[in-house]
């Protein structure tokens, strides 16, 4: 998975950034997942910007910042995403 991590493949970032979260094959450490979150996220990979945002929404790994939180959900309920939709609306937002 590193191999295609290093070779830019967004899936494949977006699942490194997943083990670096929960400490899957790896230690773990919040901030490596989102490195790879936001490296995916910005290549408009949709489950890697509503895990982004939910870091950003509960500071894990980056500072919390929920207006960051917000723009990363936002981008991905561009994409139709249930979860970003979800937590726009637990935020008393739309879409």
């Amino acid at each position: 998975m590193q191999m295609a991590a290093d070779l830019g493949y967004c899936p494949a970032i977006y699942e490194l950034g997943v083990c670096y979260e929960t400490g899957r094959g790896v230690t773990r450490n919040e901030a490596s997942a989102a490195a790879c979150f936001r490296q995916a996220a910005e290549n408009d990979h949709y489950e890697a910007q509503v895990r982004l945002g939910l870091m950003y929404e509960r500071g894990l790994g980056v500072a919390q910042n929920t207006d960051e939180a917000i723009r990363w959900y936002r981008r991905a309920a561009a994409q139709k995403t249930p979860a970003a939709l979800q937590r726009l609306e637990a935020l008393g937002l739309r879409p």
